[in-house]
């Protein structure tokens, strides 16, 4: 991990943790207006109609605060999974399948001859390439009337 990856991985667990804070701290005004409500309830005092409204205010705020805090950890997880790499796409097995024979064969084949050595048909194999090629994993080439496929790793 080089210093620029664990800079950023440091700003996303101190930002996460800010927001887990905000996260908690919004929760217990949310139990403390919740327990005001309930006693209020059991013991009515002089005050209750005001009571009743600003612990209506603090529960909706504290509700709001919980979901947009939840989103922007949502949010950062997401950023910090698209910087990972390729682990951003989940690959199948037909697409691992695909992707260890261009292994085998050095990281480069024609892709006819990938049909012919797969247990795939030839327009699976084209829709397994396409979306290879879309993750970023492989490069497709045109070389005569076939492709020739690349992984990017060995490149």
């Amino acid at each position: 991990m080089d210093g620029a990856t664990s800079i950023m991985r440091y700003e996303t667990y101190r930002s996460l943790l800010s927001y887990g804070i905000l996260f908690l701290l919004a929760f217990v005004i949310l139990l403390v207006s919740v327990v005001l409500y309930s006693v209020n309830l059991l013991m009515p005092t002089q005050f209750s109609n005001n009571l009743d409204s600003l612990v209506a205010v603090s529960a909706v705020a504290s509700l709001l605060a919980m979901v947009l805090t939840l989103r922007l950890v949502m949010r950062v997880l997401s950023l910090e999974k698209s910087d990972a790499g390729e682990d951003e796409y989940p690959r199948s097995r037909d697409e691992e399948e695909i992707l260890d024979a261009i292994k085998k064969d050095g990281g480069r084949m024609l892709q006819n001859a990938l049909v012919s050595s797969s247990r795939f048909s030839k327009a699976k194999v084209s829709r397994l390439v396409s979306d290879l090629e879309n993750k970023g994993l492989i490069t497709k080439r045109r070389r005569g009337v076939t492709n020739e496929l690349i992984l990017e790793k060995w490149k």
